[in-house]
């Protein structure tokens, strides 16, 4: 797996044009947040806090709630809590 490959997966999990695609994607996401330590910290080491941030305010209303949950896994990170303040 190259550097850009975690980038990558993440545009087109928070991006996809399907509301279907990204509402499975954020709750796969949470489910591999909401679990041990080592999950919440992947998700922060691949660069979530700052697109779910952005991703908040502008995700559909449906989905917003997914959005701000997988946001507070990355809260309890340092590194995610940090990067969710800069965003």
């Amino acid at each position: 797996v190259d550097a850009a490959t975690p980038a990558a997966i993440q545009g087109a999990c928070l991006n996809d044009a399907e509301q279907d695609v990204r509402m499975h994607c954020y709750d796969a996401l949470i489910r591999l947040g909401g679990g041990p330590r080592r999950g919440a910290s992947s998700i922060v080491a691949a660069g979530y806090p700052k697109a779910l941030v952005e991703k908040a305010e502008k995700e559909s209303v449906g989905l917003q709630p997914r959005a701000l949950d997988l946001l507070t896994s990355c809260l309890g990170n340092e590194q995610g809590l940090a990067e969710a303040l800069d965003a």
